[in-house]
């Protein structure tokens, strides 16, 4: 829980509401999500093999050719997961633990960064033969409640901040060449109109996606620009910049590559494909903002180790 304390005088809230214009508005669009991609330093404009690489580069929709589902951060009810862990603790568990076991307070995950954060995405894929593949997302954020403390110590209420955005998006593949777009409708709760000295309400806007992606035997290269659309409004006069970005990027996986090139069919050691056993990738990101062109505001690398995959 955030609080917020009223300072006396609106002068004191000026500076803070000049850094936040200064700001883009709903960055959470442009950050990544997903288990994976984050791991790998959260890359993902080249590399094309998870559904949530969508949302940083829709131009690898097309390569997709079943349905699939992803969902980061959802899961169960708050507290369901802990109940079907001690159902099965308490029953086929027996067999594997000797008895019940005294489990734990179940864990928050972003609420260590900040008590009631939730950042949740998800992402259906659906191809239609040989009219490309749709895509649906949805993705949501929160900070939690925040209290509101006047000069005096005095409480006077909460808020709960979030942002969401819903797209549809559409993907087609030509040989080697990916190209996709989404477009999204963006919605922003900031601050109530109560809390009288900042007046930033409700706001929306509508975006769109575009990426390109082409894929060779173990060499991956995407280019994409995300948030393109014409600012959020909060009210007649508030309109803030969505964080638009020009990003590009590129995966490698070395043993694949090389395989394609000397060996042409399979890298084998006694009859066994090498990449069957061990697969490496490696990602880079650069992304790029319109309004500072000279900074290099994001990127990120990482690598990824195949096993017996």
């Amino acid at each position: 829980m955030l609080p917020i304390f009223l300072p006396p005088f609106f002068l004191f809230a000026n500076p803070v509401i000049d850094s936040i214009y200064e700001r883009p508005a709903v960055p959470i669009l442009s950050l990544p999500a997903g288990a994976r991609i984050v791991g790998m330093g959260s890359s993902s404009i080249g590399d094309g093999d998870d559904p949530i690489a969508i949302k940083l580069n829709p131009g690898a929709l097309g390569f997709f050719e079943d349905f699939q589902l992803a969902i980061m951060d959802q899961g169960l009810p708050p507290g369901g997961g802990r109940i079907l862990e001690d159902v099965w603790l308490k029953s086929l568990g027996k067999r594997f633990y000797n008895g019940t076991q005294n489990l734990t307070p179940e864990p928050p995950w972003l609420g260590l960064l900040h008590d009631g954060m939730r950042y949740i995405y998800g992402i259906g894929v659906l191809p239609l033969k040989n009219y490309g593949v749709l895509g649906m997302n949805y993705l949501y954020f929160t900070t939690g409640v925040t209290d509101v403390i006047d000069p005096y110590g005095n409480y006077i209420g909460s808020y709960m901040s979030y942002d969401y955005a819903i797209g549809a998006s559409f993907g087609m593949r030509f040989k080697r060449i990916g190209i996709g777009m989404t477009g999204k409708y963006i919605y922003s709760s900031l601050i109530p109109d109560w809390v009288y000295w900042i007046k930033l309400g409700d706001g929306y806007s509508i975006a769109i996606d575009i990426g390109f992606q082409l894929k060779f035997k173990g060499l991956n290269f995407g280019i994409s620009l995300l948030n393109f659309g014409p600012g959020i409004s909060y009210g007649p006069n508030e309109t803030f910049r969505l964080p638009t970005r020009l990003g590009w990027g590129f995966s490698i996986e070395p043993l694949i590559a090389l395989d394609s090139i000397f060996f042409k069919t399979r890298f084998c050691i006694n009859d066994i494909n090498v990449t069957d056993v061990l697969n490496i990738k490696y990602n880079l990101d650069r992304s790029y903002d319109f309004d500072y062109p000279d900074e290099d505001i994001w990127h990120g690398s990482g690598w990824e180790f195949k096993f017996f995959h």
